[in-house]
């Protein structure tokens, strides 16, 4: 395949890109669906703010770590108010997620910090001098306001997720010392499950297909069907087949698929051979518990579990006997 490295993120992100699919998003999960955000203000045509261009310099260099934020300004009764719109995607259960959302959310604040301080740094000492002491020393006068930054979590795996949603779920903290520190409570939204009021379609479109995509309580080949007969019924665009096929793990020829004219029937075409259907998609249940367990194996190592964690791991999540777990971990003879 020529787009073969097109990964799940890359596909997330680009449709992500979209205003009108970003604004209905966070509208749905902020505002219940309320239109309080709308897309024309999440790109500003107008480059005669200051304080907008430098908060848009500092969106773009947060993009390297998020996967997408975007910048919101909405000029109200009651003044110009500007935010910072962040999305992290999660396709398995992260058991550090809030600590990574504090981490995506200081960063960010203090990039915003060290933007503001730079204007003071710039400035000649004659306007240095009108600053306090205390201003001076924090490169950050009284009255000095950094703009706020929203974090929503999409987690689009098909486990339950059994995670932490709140910094105090890390801690091991009694119930009296809770109320000294902050829970850092983070907003998580459930691909397979969700109940979001949306109103764009493509939006409505893309978690409709995702909970009968990531729903492990059907096979494969109902959930095939499944897909097929929404799609005949409302024609969801493109990029939310992209998506979906993505999320769910269905390799696809992306070249093909464009130019066979995008449609959910050409991708099960390739992979659902008479014959092979049960290979390549259900999968023979020796090779897809291996599959799951070499993503198990990746996920955790990848967050510095030792092998004896990754081991008490792949017994809980694949229902296997510790010599199993050996197996999948080290492989037959040296296990």
């Amino acid at each position: 395949m020529a787009k073969d490295g097109l990964k799940p993120d890359t596909i997330l992100k680009n449709y992500w890109n979209g205003a009108e699919r970003f604004a209905d998003f966070f509208n749905a999960v902020l505002y219940d669906g309320e239109e309080v955000i709308r897309a024309q203000e999440l790109a500003p045509d107008d480059t005669d703010s200051s304080t907008v261009i430098e908060y848009q310099k500092a969106a773009e260099s947060l993009e390297g770590s998020r996967d997408k934020i975007k910048i919101h300004k909405k000029l109200g009764s009651d003044g110009e108010g500007i935010g910072l719109l962040g999305l992290e995607f999660q396709s398995y259960i992260s058991y550090l997620m809030p600590l990574r959302v504090m981490g995506f959310d200081y960063s960010a604040y203090h990039k915003l910090y060290k933007s503001n301080a730079e204007q003071y740094q710039r400035e000649d000492s004659l306007k240095r001098n009108v600053m306090t002491k205390d201003e001076f020393l924090s490169m950050m006068k009284r009255e000095d306001r950094l703009i706020p930054i929203i974090t929503i979590v999409v987690y689009t795996g098909r486990e339950p997720w059994d995670g932490p949603t709140t910094l105090h779920d890390m801690l091991d903290i009694t119930a009296e010392m809770e109320r000294y520190g902050s829970a850092y409570r983070m907003m998580r939204v459930v691909g397979r499950n969700s109940d979001l009021k949306l109103r764009n379609d493509d939006n409505i479109n893309m978690f409709s297909m995702l909970r009968i995509a990531l729903d492990m309580s059907r096979p494969p080949s109902e959930i095939r069907k499944l897909l097929l007969q929404y799609e005949d019924e409302h024609n969801p665009s493109k990029d939310v087949m992209m998506v979906v096929c993505g999320l769910s793990g269905v390799k696809m020829d992306y070249d093909k698929f464009e130019r066979e004219g995008g449609t959910m029937r050409t991708v099960f075409d390739d992979i659902y051979d008479e014959g092979k259907a049960e290979g390549k998609v259900e999968g023979k249940a020796e090779g897809k518990t291996e599959g799951r367990a070499q993503e198990i194996v990746g996920i955790y190592r990848e967050q510095g579990y030792s092998d004896e964690g990754i081991l008490e791991k792949l017994q809980t999540r694949l229902n296997v006997s510790l010599d199993q777990a050996k197996e999948f971990l080290w492989g037959k003879q040296m296990a």
